[in-house]
């Protein structure tokens, strides 16, 4: 997703006890850091024995949450003297926003990942929160998130909501569902309140779950609602003005599905099939002036065989270009 030259495993950086991290994603415009843990989840510590609890938290988060914060730390300071598992330096791209933090456990921990905010005994812990995960869901969010822009926004929010405390996530696939339709936001209970997110759609059960029928259609594969121009738009950002990914990306992935209609209609009316209507002309050069979807994000859409000067670029422009 990422691409293989912004992926390191086992990446090294000269603290006390030589300390490595499993996998960092620093690409221009976003970082995370990954700690997993595939210890197991023992019956004991299931049926709620509290030293096995006690035992189990130390390990699958307290742990890593200070792993991952002295990682983030290190980066944050500037060094940049990191190794490759063969030893060799880490180049690491310019325009590098602050690292989101995941924790990816093997067994499904879900109750950890639900109170991530309380308990624990841990030194250290990451500023911005961190997505506790576990692979199984890991999977099934990069497999519904196939674009870089949309899974970074999507792990930074999770991250966000654990350090908010709200709303409790029980389900994974509930909280992209709501992520999906509804781009379900951070929020922080007033003392003694617990907010907890609501039951999504059953759009992405219903994809993982389909038993196909002879003679009947699978079920689509559940999506962000970002048109496939705008996340063009955004690899054309990436390539050309690194700068500028991180703040697009997310401002982009804040907007709600259904705000994105005037853009759609826009690319349409751009389109040489349509551009010879009165009502495409008018659509045609209200898009090329800029439709303002938020204070962080105005889109511009020309068309490709359009002569006149590109609009000023910068941190909230994107141009989205028709063929």
């Amino acid at each position: 997703m990422f691409g293989e030259i912004y992926v390191h495993h086992g990446a090294t950086y000269p603290d006390p006890g030589h300390p490595d991290v499993d996998v960092l994603v620093a690409m221009p415009g976003a970082v995370l850091t990954v700690e997993a843990k595939g210890g197991r989840f023992t019956d004991p510590a299931r049926r709620a024995a509290p030293d096995r609890v006690n035992r189990k938290t130390r390990e699958f988060v307290d742990k890593a949450l200070e792993q991952n914060a002295r990682t983030i730390a290190y980066l944050d300071s500037g060094k940049g003297n990191l190794r490759s598992r063969n030893k060799k330096r880490l180049l690491l791209p310019d325009h590098l926003p602050p690292a989101v933090s995941v924790i990816v456990t093997l067994e499904r921990v879900d109750p950890f990942a639900t109170h991530l905010p309380d308990g624990g005994k841990r030194r250290a812990e990451p500023k911005d929160g961190t997505w506790l995960v576990t692979l199984a869901d890991l999977v099934m969010v990069a497999d519904i998130l196939r674009h870089p822009a949309e899974f970074y926004a999507y792990a930074r929010t999770r991250a966000a909501i654990a350090k908010a405390g709200g709303p409790r996530v029980f389900v994974e696939a509930d909280a992209l569902a709501d992520w999906l339709d509804h781009r379900v936001q951070p929020v922080e209970p007033a003392p003694g309140e617990i907010v907890f997110l609501d039951t999504g759609n059953e759009a992405v059960n219903d994809y993982y779950t389909q038993v196909i029928a002879p003679d009947s259609a699978s079920p689509a594969r559940p999506g962000s609602g970002v048109l496939a121009e705008v996340l063009d738009a955004l690899d054309v950002v990436h390539r050309e003005r690194p700068q500028d990914w991180n703040g697009l990306a997310i401002a982009a992935l804040a907007v709600q599905p259904e705000d994105w209609r005037p853009v759609r209609k826009a690319l349409r009316a751009a389109q040489p099939a349509a551009s010879g209507t009165r009502r495409a002309r008018k659509r045609a050069r209200r898009a090329a002036d800029g439709i303002r979807l938020s204070p962080h994000l105005t889109v511009y859409v020309r068309s490709s065989t359009d002569e006149a000067s590109p609009p000023p670029l910068g941190p909230t422009t994107l141009l989205l270009h028709t063929p």
